[in-house]
């Protein structure tokens, strides 16, 4: 089961040069445990914060979460 789910990540990574645990990822994971995780521990100040803190967090780290890819593209004529 691990060489599964391995050998498809090694074969991408050497082939293209991508890799599925970059910057954005570990941005989301932060973000997502701070928002989620630890403000919800200060009861209903915190769990009142957390979906605005999250959607600023997401905009301030919209460039390295690489949210323009779900931009529509637009057609020339």
């Amino acid at each position: 089961m691990v060489a599964n789910n391995l050998l498809p990540l090694i074969q991408v990574g050497r082939a293209v040069g991508l890799h599925p645990f970059g910057r954005g990822t570990r941005a989301a994971a932060l973000l997502s445990l701070a928002c989620f995780g630890a403000l919800p521990l200060f009861h209903t100040p915190g769990l009142i914060a957390s979906v605005p803190a999250f959607l600023i967090g997401v905009w301030l780290l919209r460039g390295h979460l690489a949210l323009e890819a779900f931009k529509p593209m637009r057609r020339t004529r």
